[in-house]
Order: C-alpha cells, then sequence, then structure tokens
C-alpha cells in the first residue's frame, strides 16, 4: 500500500512539473548586431542592432605629439536582443570598454571595434558604452586626396567623408544612424606651446 502511495506521489510531482514548465516562458534569445548596414558602397561602413541617441566625447589633444586621449561615452537603444555588437573604429588604442558601468570584453579587426558585454541586451533597451582610447589619429589618403584627422602646424583639422568619424572615436559611422552630440576639448596653453616650440596659432605669433 505504500509503494501504491509514493507511485501516485511522483506521477502527480511530476504532472505538477509539467505543468509549471508549460507555463514557463521560454528563455530570450540573444544574436550579434551585424557589422554593416547593408551599403551597397561601402559594406562595412554602420552597423546593426542598435541605434545611437547621443555621443559625448571627453577629449584631450596635444599638437606637440599629436597625441589624442579620448573617452566616448555613447548612448544607444538596442534594436534586436543582442549578444554582442560593434562599432567602426579604425587605429588607437583602445583602454577598457564598459556597458552600462560593467566591464566588457572587445576584439577589432578591418576597422571594427565588437564590444562583448556580460549580459545580453533586450530589444528596446537604452544602455551606455564607455570607451577610453588613445593614440595619434592617421589622415584618410582616398578618393583622390587627403582627409580625416589632420595636424596643421598648429592644431589639427578635421574634415572629409565617408569615414572621418571612425578615425578619431567609436561610432556607428553611416548616415543613416543621426545622433546629437556634446564636446569637451582640452588642449595645452599658448604658454605651454611656445615652450614645445609652436610659433603660430591660426597665424598669429606666440610671443
Amino acid at each position: 500500500m505504500r509503494r501504491a502511495i509514493t507511485l501516485v506521489s511522483l506521477v502527480l510531482v511530476a504532472g505538477l512539473l509539467q505543468i509549471e514548465g508549460a507555463d514557463a516562458a521560454p528563455p530570450d534569445k540573444f544574436s550579434p548586431g551585424a557589422k554593416g548596414v547593408g551599403d551597397p558602397y561601402f559594406p562595412l561602413d554602420g552597423n546593426g542592432g542598435y541605434d545611437v541617441e547621443h555621443y559625448g566625447l571627453e577629449l584631450r589633444f596635444d599638437p606637440a605629439t599629436g597625441e589624442l586621449d579620448g573617452v566616448a561615452t555613447i548612448t544607444a537603444a538596442a534594436t534586436q536582443n543582442l549578444s554582442r555588437f560593434n562599432f567602426d573604429f579604425d587605429g588607437l588604442t583602445v583602454r577598457s570598454i564598459t556597458v552600462d558601468g560593467d566591464p566588457a570584453k572587445w576584439n577589432r579587426a578591418r576597422g571594427e571595434l565588437t564590444v562583448r558585454p556580460q549580459a545580453g541586451i533586450l530589444d528596446g533597451t537604452a544602455f551606455e558604452v564607455v570607451v577610453t582610447y588613445d593614440g595619434v589619429p592617421e589622415p584618410l589618403d582616398e578618393f583622390g586626396g587627403a582627409s580625416g584627422f589632420m595636424q596643421t602646424e598648429d592644431g589639427v583639422v578635421v574634415v572629409g567623408q565617408p569615414h572621418v568619424a571612425s578615425t578619431w572615436f567609436p561610432a556607428n559611422d553611416h548616415p543613416i544612424d543621426k545622433a546629437s552630440f556634446s564636446f569637451s576639448i582640452t588642449a595645452p596653453a599658448v604658454a605651454d606651446l611656445a615652450e614645445r616650440g609652436v610659433r603660430h596659432v591660426h597665424g598669429v605669433a606666440l610671443e
């Protein structure tokens, strides 16, 4: 009799577990964002899986060495369940990346910076990425002329399209993804420039 009761109890427990399992939602599935937006002329320009809302760029530039130190705070919203996502970023050295304050892993190849957050990001969720980087940006020579981040005698000029942004900050670098920008730029004082051998700033002699 005890064996019969035990067997009935096991069957009831198993049935309850099956009912609970049937009611439980399936786990969310996450997939990588695309490495481009599908531009037929520039297949790797831009990236899929998210929409940038704002770039906050904190930059420090040294005209004497050409060194650029940057912290890019990028606010975006996922347009799919993201397991990882890309930025366009050429040259320079990445020092650290966080996603919503948590350290993230990353790797680079062919102008693509792939970011792997610690957990998947749900479709429609806003998230914040902070990329710390530094180096000397390299100008571009394409489409018959120079463009990009170009040093001058007294500073730097940034001009050109379509690949310039990604040479000095990580970006979803395609016009289809419009976003707002804020800048905080630090450069040496005039006295420091004079000590380093810079004699003119925008055509004006330094005393």
